[in-house]
């Protein structure tokens, strides 16, 4: 067994400095072979009115930040119900829009966190954790209520979550004593790469099974096809525009459990977790990630705090959840 002492001729090495010399002198080398990454975006105006955008190779170089916030640690950030709002901090690119290239770097800061503040958010974010039997359940009652063979995981998982936020906005409607459920149009948005948005009543998600919704997000996505996806791009190229701020329904989901995040390991250790940036939160967005363990899925949620806390309290939608 070693002694408490320091022996005259060990060398002690400070870690932390030493890996932040490491990282950066890996991303250093690493631009060599990517040179884009270390340049900026150009524009050039062109006869017909429009800009188009090019990357110049300039070598002007990546932003790499060491951020440091004692007495901050991992678990206090991934084991709260509801996110923290330190998160927020660890995104140095948070509000920021992708032509904002220009005079920033091309590749996102990298960013070696001890921690920092943040500002208080309008919606209160939270992830539900579908366990792989729970998916698989879901899917089977939705397709067996809608008598079809075809929605999918996610699909139900998504048409669960309609539910139950509709169920939860329409409880604190009924608290402040308005009850218009029946008049009241409810959307849903399905968005990957296309924005796929329909409309029916509250009434209609409240009153009918987890069968109805997941079949009416199938049918809605049944009408997409290969053409459809051709056009859109088709049009945007026609008249192209940069969306600043999306028109906000009242429910979208967004992102697939497909994306291998967390199999992304570029030196620094895989993600321990996954989450997305401040841009464009509002009421009602749910982004769709897998899980370390295959069959999972993992949404974030991101509600108004009365609709997420009605959510908690209602012991049906909590079910799947209870350990």
């Amino acid at each position: 067994m070693a002694t408490n002492s320091t022996p005259i001729n060990s060398i002690i090495i400070e870690l932390n400095p030493w890996d932040l010399q490491l990282l950066q002198c890996t991303l250093s080398r690493t631009l060599d072979y990517f040179l884009p990454l270390a340049g900026r975006l150009g524009t050039t105006a062109t006869s017909d009115g429009t800009t188009s955008f090019h990357i110049i190779c300039s070598n002007t170089g990546a932003e790499f930040t060491h951020a440091v916030a004692g007495n901050v640690y991992i678990s206090e950030l991934l084991e709260p119900k509801y996110l923290p709002d330190a998160i927020y901090s660890l995104f140095p690119l948070k509000e920021v829009m992708n032509s904002d290239g220009v005079s920033m770097a091309v590749l996102p800061p990298l960013q070696q966190n001890e921690l920092d503040k943040f500002v208080p958010p309008t919606v209160l974010r939270r992830f539900f954790h579908f366990s792989k039997q729970t998916v698989s359940e879901l899917k089977a009652k939705a397709n067996e209520e809608a008598g079809m063979d075809s929605i999918s995981s996610l699909q139900a998982v998504s048409a669960y979550l309609w539910q139950g936020v509709t169920r939860a906005r329409n409880r604190k409607k009924i608290k402040k004593g308005c009850n218009d459920q029946e008049g009241r149009d409810v959307s849903f948005a399905f968005h990957v790469a296309m924005v796929v948005q329909m409309v029916c009543k509250e009434a209609e998600i409240l009153e009918n099974g987890l069968g109805y919704a997941a079949r009416k997000i199938n049918d809605s996505v049944a009408r997409q096809s290969r053409d459809t996806e051709i056009k859109f791009v088709q049009d945007w190229v026609k008249n192209p525009a940069l969306v600043k701020k999306i028109a906000v329904p009242t429910f979208l989901v967004g992102s697939s459990p497909w994306h291998n995040v967390y199999g992304c390991d570029f030196g620094w250790g895989k993600p321990v977790a996954v989450g997305s940036g401040m841009g464009q939160n509002f009421d009602g967005k749910m982004i769709v990630y897998p899980t370390p363990e295959p069959g999972w899925v993992d949404v974030e949620v991101w509600l108004a705090p009365e609709t997420l806390i009605a959510m908690d309290e209602d012991e049906e939608f909590m079910e799947p959840f209870m350990v």
